[in-house]
Formats: structure tokens, C-alpha cells, sequence
């Protein structure tokens, strides 16, 4: 449980960096990406 919110907290991050970087459109994209394969993980232990 622990270890999935410290995981969960790493891509939260990562999407604040993405955010806030000035080539909004490529974060939007990279955090999509991100998300998508975070979904596929989980869906497939």
C-alpha cells in the first residue's frame, strides 16, 4: 500500500514537472503517455 502511494506521488510529480514546462502541448501528450502505461501496469500485474 505504501509503496503504490510513494509510486502514485512519483508520477504526480512528474506531472507537475510536465505541467509546468512551456511546451504545454508535449507535456499534455507525455502525461497521457504516462498514464496510459501506468493503467496497463496495473491491469497487468
Amino acid at each position: 500500500m505504501q509503496a503504490r502511494d510513494i509510486h502514485a506521488n512519483q508520477h504526480q510529480v512528474r506531472a507537475v514537472l510536465f505541467y509546468t514546462n512551456p511546451y504545454k502541448e508535449v507535456a499534455i501528450q507525455q502525461i497521457l503517455k504516462e498514464l496510459n502505461m501506468f493503467k496497463t501496469m496495473h491491469n497487468n500485474p
